[in-house]
């Protein structure tokens, strides 16, 4: 597979959303299928293993941990205000009605995929993205960041949504600073 450039990625403000309560997971982790309707997105949170976190090759079937969170918004939430922590912490808030992806550094690669379109009331299963898509992607940079010396938390930020007929999944791993 031909992976998208790492880059760093300086996130300014918070991206927040609305805690899904009770996610459906499908076999978690190698089952779990992610289907955004049009104008929605989904942010999941992962606590990784913390040997095959800092690992050059980790092995797959024991990457992640557990899922600290499941969170999504329309783009017509833009705009309500959110919830901002300095400290990166994947328990969301402590009313536990919305997540965050917290503004700081990562490390962010992302990749577009040509398929169908979105999920609506009609068309319910025609978009996935299965994990072991997103997966892969993840392992690459967290490779990637680790052989450009960078020092990441043990935390994996999946985002997945729609932009010009595609499903964009974006991937994000906090950088601890130097």
């Amino acid at each position: 597979m031909n992976y998208p450039p790492l880059r760093n990625l300086d996130l300014r403000a918070p991206l927040v959303y609305q805690r899904i309560q009770n996610p459906v997971l499908r076999g978690f982790p190698f089952n779990f299928q992610v289907k955004p309707a049009k104008n929605e997105e989904i942010l999941l949170c992962f606590n990784l293993d913390p040997a095959n976190s800092r690992s050059i090759e980790p092995e797959k079937a024991r990457f992640i941990d557990i899922l600290s969170f499941t969170g999504q918004k329309n783009t017509s939430d833009e705009g309500k205000p959110g919830v901002s922590d300095s400290k990166i912490d994947c328990s969301g808030d402590e009313k536990g009605q919305t997540v965050s992806l917290p503004a700081g550094n990562y490390l962010f690669m992302q990749s577009r995929s040509d398929i169908q379109e979105p999920c609506t009331a009609q068309n319910t299963a025609n978009p996935v993205n299965t994990t072991d898509e997103w997966l892969d992607l993840a392992i690459e940079q967290q490779k990637d960041g680790l052989w450009e010396r960078n020092v990441l938390q043990d935390i994996l930020f999946v985002r997945f949504f729609y932009e010009d007929n595609a499903l964009v999944t974006q991937v994000f791993r906090p950088v601890v600073k130097k």
